[in-house]
């Protein structure tokens, strides 16, 4: 065997255990871990053309290319330049959008803190305001960097289909995902949006169908914070904001995801026919604070199927 031969097999067997070793440390994390770190499988993207925001894709790329160091002197010299504390969380809303998609954890924790940092700011005299904002930019920045800038960006652009659907909807979006399509839930997503372009609220309805499929704290909360974002970087964006919702519950769907959460996906709907929950108006009768202290003390003795079906009697 000549040495480029034997330099070849020793490259294969390394990839061949390094593939081993992987797949031993995912099993021994767990589904939950592995995704929060990052460890589950990458999803393709049917479309590789980028997108382009327009008169914000300077200040975004600035957000993706600018190194943590020269960040903050950078972002200084902008705002002393008359660009708005707005403007730059709107850019760092959609570089964080563009780059990570929703899939990664840092990433869309990050994202997640910049509406708060912003209403903090506001809060603060005009002389502190950056403070808050430019902590949350240095991370959002710093995490853009070491997932690899521009040219790793997660998230391209979605050209609806000639034929599309003709109404779109959320439990069909929902069928998509359970499915992992994630081509085909992209495709839908950008079609109920289209089929309502000036109206965000539409699509996030639509895309709670999905949502609500599981009761997991991110999967709640990337949506809300996405949508508080839409304020910031203009209804013209609000479907690049949902889109990582899309994208990050396609990512988690799997066996162990989905006997994870079988409970509330077969309980909720239930609760809610049962209950007759979406025919009937909302009550308007105050109640006690002890029936308020009597519920809670249940809700933290029973079972999660319980707790359900006491909030649905409550709220009947």
């Amino acid at each position: 065997m000549s040495p480029s031969q034997r330099f070849q097999q020793v490259n294969l067997r390394r990839e061949f255990l390094r593939s081993v070793g992987q797949g031993m440390l995912v099993a021994g994390l767990g589904f939950s871990t592995a995704f929060d770190l990052g460890l589950s499988p990458a999803l393709g993207d049917e479309d590789a053309q980028p997108i382009n925001f327009g008169s914000s894709e300077a200040l975004v790329r600035l957000m993706q290319d600018t190194t943590a160091e020269q960040l903050l002197p950078t972002l200084n010299d902008k705002l002393n330049a008359g660009t708005k504390l707005r403007e730059l969380v709107a850019a760092a809303a959609l570089a964080n959008a563009r780059t990570f998609g929703g899939e990664d954890y840092i990433g869309f924790h990050t994202m997640m803190a910049l509406v708060p940092s912003f209403q903090m700011s506001q809060r603060l005299p005009s002389a502190e305001q950056a403070m808050p904002v430019f902590k949350v930019l240095y991370r959002n920045s710093t995490r853009i960097q070491e997932h690899g800038g521009h040219a790793s960006e997660k998230m391209h652009h979605i050209a609806v289909a000639s034929e599309s659907n003709s109404s779109p909807n959320g439990q069909q979006l929902l069928e998509l995902v359970r499915s992992k399509n994630l081509a085909a839930a992209e495709q839908l997503f950008a079609q109920i949006v289209n089929s309502a372009p000036t109206q965000p609220d539409h699509a996030f309805n639509e895309l709670l169908f999905t949502v609500q499929d599981h009761t997991e704290v991110h999967r709640i909360a990337l949506p809300y914070r996405a949508w508080d974002l839409i304020d910031i970087v203009g209804v013209e964006n609000a479907h690049t904001m949902l889109r990582q919702s899309v994208r990050y519950c396609v990512k988690a769907e799997s066996p162990n995801y989905t006997q994870h959460c079988k409970g509330g996906r077969n309980i909720l709907p239930k609760l809610i026919d049962d209950y007759k929950l979406l025919s009937q108006p909302l009550g308007t009768s105050p109640v006690e604070d002890s029936w308020i202290l009597s519920i809670s003390r249940q809700l933290f003795s029973t079972t999660p199927t319980g707790a359900a079906e006491l909030v649905a009697a409550a709220l009947s």
